[in-house]
């Protein structure tokens, strides 16, 4: 039969053998850097700091966040976050073990780490031009949310295989087409980005302000071309003297831009510019205004398209009927002419018979 003595001395040894068990590391601390506050695809290690209070111990580390894992039981000490999201923030919080004790454990403090959001950027298309044609210059400006500077800025274009092409960095937040063209069309975005251009890693260290915005929203550009038609009325050909109106047409059967300017060429001269009118009148025409003609549609952005030419023609009188006419007139005028001498004549017969009668009756 057992004695007390014993049980003392079993309850003795459980006693020393927990107390020593409990001085093999300390309770562990937490920190964070380079800031438990930074800013999204910064770069954040948590690192886990136990101190063994028996030599030859090896510790064993856990991460969580909330209370999930992020991490498998590892002899490092530190969990690093190479890229930052919003997703990431939490209160995170470590456990240490012994590797030899795997019974217990002892957890951190929490420390909450809170990733920002990077400011937003906002595309938009100079002038909120809608209508955007073959020629055109067009603008687009990508604005960054707050008062923060030095920005750098980056452009996408996407397609159907990529969400975005890289075609374009710089320091301005405006990027210009000279003279845009049907391959222009498409879904354009922006972002920025301030020191360090991607995709190079960030450097530790703490950041007041951010290093990258957010992607901007998507803007679809569409470059449209401008169909343009002369039609003259009558027809292309008119007589002297008769009125002419050319007609520059636009896109036939739909609606002209009223912003468009319009010229008119005649043998590749110009005759006529115009911010208002699509039509050039001719009043009277006159053997001057034949020749080739052709307009021109100009957008606001500069754009300008050519209809195909025409050629107008000019009817003057032909040389047979002139001559008919002016023959005509000489008979006219030679029957007036016939007329009188014989009236004349006849006058003068009618007296010389009267007089011969009056002096066969008297005599004479």
């Amino acid at each position: 039969m057992w004695t007390c003595e014993f049980y003392l001395f079993i309850g003795l040894i459980l006693v020393m053998t927990s107390a020593l068990d409990s001085e093999l590391f300390s309770k562990p601390t937490l920190t964070v850097e380079p800031s438990a506050s930074v800013w999204e695809m910064d770069s954040v290690s948590l690192s886990c700091q136990s101190e063994s209070k028996v030599t030859g111990t090896r510790l064993t580390y856990r991460f969580y966040r909330e209370n999930n894992t992020v991490s498998q039981e590892t002899l490092e000490n530190v969990f690093r976050i190479n890229v930052a999201f919003k997703d990431n923030s939490g209160s995170y919080w470590c456990e240490v073990g012994s590797e030899e004790k795997r019974t217990e454990k002892k957890r951190s403090d929490p420390v909450q780490v809170t990733v920002r959001e990077n400011p937003k950027a906002t595309l938009t298309i100079r002038n909120d031009s809608k209508n955007v044609y073959i020629g055109d210059t067009v603008t687009l400006d990508c604005s960054i949310e707050g008062s923060f500077t030095d920005w750098k800025y980056l452009w996408y274009k996407r397609n159907l295989t990529n969400w975005g092409n890289w075609i374009k960095d710089g320091t301005g937040n405006a990027y210009t087409f000279q003279s845009a063209t049907l391959s222009k069309s498409g879904e354009y975005w922006c972002s920025a980005y301030r020191d360090v251009p991607p995709p190079r890693p960030l450097k530790l260290g703490g950041y007041d302000s951010p290093r990258r915005s957010q992607g901007s929203n998507v803007v679809t550009l569409t470059v449209k071309a401008m169909n343009v038609t002369l039609e003259p009325s009558p027809s292309r050909s008119v007589k002297l003297g008769d009125p002419l109106n050319l007609t520059c047409i636009w896109r036939r059967n739909q609606s002209s831009d009223s912003r468009l300017t319009f010229s008119f060429l005649q043998n590749n001269m110009t005759v006529e510019h115009s911010r208002e009118s699509s039509v050039l009148s001719i009043t009277g025409v006159e053997k001057r205004h034949g020749g080739s003609y052709m307009c021109a549609a100009e957008s606001p952005g500069g754009g300008k398209s050519y209809s195909e030419a025409i050629e107008i023609e000019v009817q003057e009188f032909p040389l047979t009927i002139v001559l008919v006419s002016v023959g005509l007139a000489l008979f006219l005028l030679l029957l007036l002419l016939l007329l009188f001498v014989c009236h004349r004549t006849r006058g003068k017969w009618t007296t010389q018979i009267l007089i011969s009668h009056r002096g066969a009756l008297f005599g004479l």
